[in-house]
């Protein structure tokens, strides 16, 4: 029987292996760093509004360090951070402001953009990306399991930059595991805008959304 030295020992070895089995995996046959941030097929509205909605063309990025990253690798069962992955359709503020957009028109509005809000003549809605958090893990190489969430806030804006109306939408997780490593990486990206852009719908379909349209300031 092994003592409790060698199998500590025997423990700490296997640990060792998985991960420099995973960095050398990563190295010799290449990490995926882009994906596309796709959107899937969106549900019939629960409500329909036939009105006219202005929102700004982009997205604010109000995480920490704005970019175009929307997850990474992480090597071994420690989550060592590994290489970024980036979005592979454009930048995220354009991306997540054009898929809101699809929402919004299939919930019946009629909608156009403007770069400011000085720009607009009445409120204008701004999508706000609180963060986008994927992870890929490497250790069961070359399977593939990847989970992580997506949290979006909606402003509506006068133009005086005044609040009228603001909510934060709840946080959507993204959980797919997957025969070929990356490959599941953009499924669950896809889960996670789709769900995100749902709820879009049914905010900017409620009484107080359309309330806060009529109003001067909150």
């Amino acid at each position: 029987m092994q003592s409790h030295s060698q199998k500590n020992m025997t423990v700490k070895f296997r640990v060792v292996w998985m991960m420099m089995t995973g960095f050398v995996l990563m190295l010799v046959c290449g990490c995926q760093t882009a994906v596309p941030l796709e959107l899937g097929n969106l549900p019939p509205a629960k409500r329909t509004i036939c009105k006219e909605l202005v929102m700004l063309s982009k997205a604010t990025d109000a995480r920490k360090t704005p970019s175009d990253q929307v997850g990474r690798h992480t090597i071994s069962v420690f989550m060592i951070p590994g290489p970024g992955v980036f979005t592979s359709c454009g930048h995220v503020e354009d991306v997540i402001a054009a898929h809101s957009k699809i929402g919004l028109e299939k919930a019946g509005y009629s909608v156009s953009t403007v770069e400011h809000l000085e720009d607009a003549n009445g409120p204008v809605l701004t999508v706000q990306i609180n963060y986008i958090r994927n992870y890929c893990f490497t250790w069961l190489y070359p399977l593939g399991v990847t989970f992580g969430k997506m949290q979006l806030s909606l402003v509506l804006f006068n133009q005086e930059k005044e609040v009228l109306w603001k909510t934060d939408l709840k946080s959507r997780s993204g959980f797919m595991p997957s025969l070929f490593y990356m490959s599941g990486f953009g499924t669950a990206t896809k889960m996670q805008v789709t769900s995100s852009v749902e709820e879009i719908m049914t905010a900017c379909t409620s009484p107080e959304f359309l309330a806060a349209l009529d109003a001067k300031k909150l």
